[in-house]
């Protein structure tokens, strides 16, 4: 929701924070409880919550989750 308020405002809108959120909550909501082909997480992701990392920090994140599940290095 942050993410979406911020484009808007960055677009010259005008949103209100809490209203974002809203429509992204139940946007979610129903996308996981649709009848056809709901959006469920496959049983095996990982879940990364970059709310408050940097690009950067989200690589760093990526090349550690690499390593220890399959021993791999960026090339």
């Amino acid at each position: 929701a942050r993410r979406r308020y911020n484009e808007i405002l960055a677009k010259g809108g005008v949103a209100d924070y809490q209203e974002v959120l809203e429509n992204v909550t139940e946007r979610d909501k129903m996308d996981e409880t649709r009848e056809t082909a709901p959006l469920k997480r496959a049983p095996d992701a990982i879940l990364l919550d970059n709310s408050n990392m940097t690009q950067n920090d989200q690589m760093l994140w990526i090349e550690k989750i690499l390593k220890e599940k399959w021993g791999l290095s960026p090339s």
